[in-house]
């Protein structure tokens, strides 16, 4: 809840299933108040289980109780079975875990070991268990609570702004740990400032972004092996663009990368297919765009301007994109009549002296 509530709300509220799978209740290290208070061990387990069920109604996720125990959390085989299960019937997108590290709490690790080896066996066609075997879904370690003891790097910056007041609800169903709402809470603001600080340029503009930080353990996939472009390294493609809410009164905000540096605009071919992706409903940019009404052009905003793209759509189905025309630089270049040769007749180079094609237009 405390390190990645956001994800896990955001992901909700965009209609993802999310399963939390909950080794322990933290019943022996993260329930000193209840100890205080003369709780005994039984008491304590079904508190925190009753806290950590509101918080994921709250958050609009599906909680899976394992009652491992806690300080110490052991790794055994029976246990990594059990997430072997979970992985498998869940068929995850996505895994957020624990990092490798935490000197303060050796639990984490564990988790940590145990959710990584578990995604690795239940890729494995042999490996027994129930369920069809998965992918390799990424992984992203949310931040620790002491990050910069832990070899904790902020790598993604997630903006939780728009869930942040369902994050903080479900943080105070945990009231057995409140010394950790403050906590957390000024966390997201400290890496909400650093998220608009990477985001672009709007230095000294006033904001109230909300964050998340997320390391990779893995490298992500290179997009031109899953396009089917093999190695592209030192090529100009793919070419990926992504989308924002329009800044400046157009239809959508662009960063295009050729594959890998930034475009300090966009490309001409690429703002034509922006808007027609755009005009096509149910598309990625639905839900994100501001398009005009009644057909007008769509203007598609990059770091340095924008271009404004005609579109004729036939609305199907399936949806076809009939034409496209960049409209800031459409222009007459010429007006003419091209006399091909006729396939009837002899080669010009059969009629010429010399063998030269001749062409005329006028």
């Amino acid at each position: 809840m405390w390190r990645a509530g956001g994800a896990v709300a955001l992901a909700a509220s965009r209609g993802e299933k999310v399963t939390i799978a909950c080794l322990t209740f933290g019943e022996r290290g993260e329930s000193a108040k209840a100890w205080r208070e003369g709780k005994k061990l039984a008491e304590i387990k079904a508190l925190r289980r009753e806290e950590a069920e509101q918080a994921a109604a709250v958050l609009g996720a599906e909680v899976r109780f394992f009652d491992a125990g806690d300080y110490p959390l052991t790794v055994t085989p029976e246990l990594t079975d059990r997430l072997v299960e979970v992985y498998r019937a869940t068929q995850p997108d996505v895994v957020l875990t624990h990092p490798v590290a935490d000197p303060y709490n050796g639990d984490h690790p564990a988790a940590n070991r145990m959710a990584l080896e578990a995604r690795v066996l239940a890729q494995a066609v042999g490996y027994p268990g129930e369920g069809e075997i998965i992918g390799a879904p990424p992984v992203f370690y949310f931040e620790p609570h002491q990050p910069e003891m832990s070899g904790f790097r902020p790598e993604v910056l997630l903006d939780i702004t728009e869930v942040w007041e369902t994050k903080r609800k479900a943080m105070e169903c945990l009231a057995a740990q409140q010394h950790l709402w403050d906590y957390y809470t000024d966390l997201a603001v400290r890496r909400g400032v650093q998220l608009k600080r990477n985001a672009g340029p709007n230095l000294g503009l006033a904001h109230k972004t909300m964050a998340e930080a997320y390391m990779r353990p893995y490298p992500l996939l290179a997009a031109g092996l899953l396009m089917g472009l093999g190695d592209v390294e030192g090529t100009t493609v793919p070419k990926l663009t992504l989308l924002a809410p329009p800044r400046d009164g157009g239809a959508v905000t662009t960063r295009t990368f050729i594959p890998v540096r930034c475009h300090t605009s966009i490309g001409v071919l690429g703002a034509a297919s922006v808007a027609a992706g755009l005009r096509v409903p149910g598309g990625v940019g639905e839900g994100i765009a501001q398009l005009p009404g009644s057909g007008g052009p769509v203007r598609v905003e990059h770091p340095t301007g924008f271009l404004e793209v005609g579109v004729r759509l036939d609305a199907g189905p399936p949806p076809v994109v009939r034409r496209t025309a960049v409209v800031r630089t459409a222009r007459r270049i010429f007006a003419g009549t091209v006399f091909p040769r006729s396939t009837a007749t002899a080669p010009l180079s059969a009629q010429r002296p010399g063998g030269h094609h001749d062409s005329a237009a006028r």
